[in-house]
């Protein structure tokens, strides 16, 4: 079964008491939003009717086979006559570079996939035509130019700082969205942790406020370069030295984040940049900061039992829902070692699920199988073998100890390519 498709599954399925997404009695977690789904009852599902339904109280229209609206968990109620308007996108178990995302709602057919499509852009476009946020001047000195990219929560701009005349970017927070009393904690918290942290490895927050007395914004340093996402989907994967370099680079700034009592908790190449010039210190910046919390004294915004961020980089008690500290991120660097060099990420597989089992239980195989210029049993097998060990208590238990281990494997591949 496709990741997050809700055909072919009986009579009987277990129903995700979060967002109302049915799957087989044997799934683990909910493919939409992470809840955990093991040991809940199964229910009898009946023949869902032809034509979409929408939701009574919010008027979002839904495929047939939903039974909750996510939103404001209402039943969803039958209606042929309507058509789908706000249809969440096509469920996808992978994307082109092969890493598995959590994926929302399937469209029952092709035509409702294409109408999907066609009313997500159209909604987009409203959005943005409402917003009115492009070409005006917020908090008085910063001219908003253009859309950078958006997200679940915000929208992020380039703007130009009008007395500096500097180029800076503006995260926006959506102006309407479910649960807004999280959202705008989980928001105004971001901006108070990615302030706190002063590093050349780190985005630095120039400005905070809130635009219509309700939406807050975020103002960061504009970064001239590309994520390690779009690098890696370009080149595949990177040299030794250069992986080496931005690995420890991000170790680096990780550490800074760590001493302050900050988990990033979704670290991943999306959220790795790399500037124009790989010879300087801070090449590599670290960003979105949006689901970290603090160790101690900071309130966690994430309901138990729900998993947030991409599965590739999720360590094994991050998917067991056992409580997460500094290591976990260490898991992902581990990862993203694994992905920089071997030009893959260390679990492959068909679906999420199938990925997270791998986390839970797998091993992966050494870099050395997939660089030839790296001898087997390497300080970079070691590396990334320790890094990804199962048990926290068994990985590195500092980002600046990894970041010592990648500098003497850097040393040593340097020195036997002179020998």
């Amino acid at each position: 079964m496709t990741h997050g498709s809700n055909t072919n599954i009986g009579s009987k399925a277990i129903v995700c008491p979060s967002c109302g997404l049915r799957y087989p009695l044997t799934a683990k977690f909910c493919g939409h939003d992470g809840t955990i789904l093991a040991g809940l009852t199964p229910t009898v599902i009946q023949s869902a009717p032809e034509g979409p339904k929408h939701c009574p109280s919010c008027k979002t229209v839904y495929p047939s086979y939903a039974l909750f609206c996510p939103v404001d968990a209402s039943v969803l109620v039958s209606n042929s006559t309507l058509q789908p308007r706000m249809t969440a996108s096509t469920p996808t178990s992978q994307n082109t570079n092969g890493h598995n995302q959590i994926d929302a709602y399937a469209p029952d057919d092709a035509n409702t996939r294409a109408l999907a499509k066609q009313n997500a852009s159209a909604d987009a476009e409203e959005l943005f035509s409402n917003n009115q946020v492009i070409g005006k001047i917020i908090a008085g000195k910063y001219k908003v130019e253009s859309l950078l990219g958006e997200g679940g929560m915000a929208q992020v701009f380039r703007a130009t700082h009008i007395g500096l005349e500097r180029p800076v970017v503006i995260k926006l927070m959506h102006s309407s969205m479910p649960s807004m009393d999280t959202a705008m904690k989980r928001f105004e918290q971001e901006c108070k942790v990615t302030a706190k942290l002063d590093h050349p490895n780190v985005v630095s927050v120039f400005d905070v406020g809130t635009l219509e007395g309700r939406r807050p914004f975020l103002v960061m340093e504009f970064i001239q370069g590309e994520s390690l996402r779009d690098y890696l989907e370009r080149e595949g994967k990177m040299s030794i030295k250069d992986a080496s370099t931005v690995m420890m680079q991000v170790c680096s700034g990780l550490a800074e984040a760590h001493a302050q009592g900050i988990i990033h908790r979704d670290l991943k190449p999306e959220n790795i940049m790399l500037r124009e010039r790989s010879d300087r210190p801070d090449w590599v910046k670290i960003v979105d900061f949006g689901i970290a919390h603090l160790k101690q004294g900071g309130q966690r915004l994430t309901r138990t039992g729900i998993a947030i961020g991409t599965v590739d980089y999720m360590s094994p008690e991050y998917l067991s829902d056992k409580p997460i500290d500094h290591r976990a991120d260490i898991y992902a660097l581990g990862v993203i070692l694994y992905e920089v060099i071997a030009g893959r990420c260390p679990y492959a597989a068909e679906s999420a699920e199938a990925v997270m089992a791998k986390h839970l239980w797998g091993t992966a195989q050494p870099l050395s199988y997939y660089r030839t210029e790296l001898q087997p049993g390497c300080i970079f097998d070691q590396i990334a073998e320790k890094s990804l060990l199962k048990e926290p208590e068994d990985r590195f238990q500092s980002v600046s100890d990894m970041r010592n281990e990648l500098q003497r494997a850097l040393q040593e591949y340097e020195s036997l390519k002179q020998a």
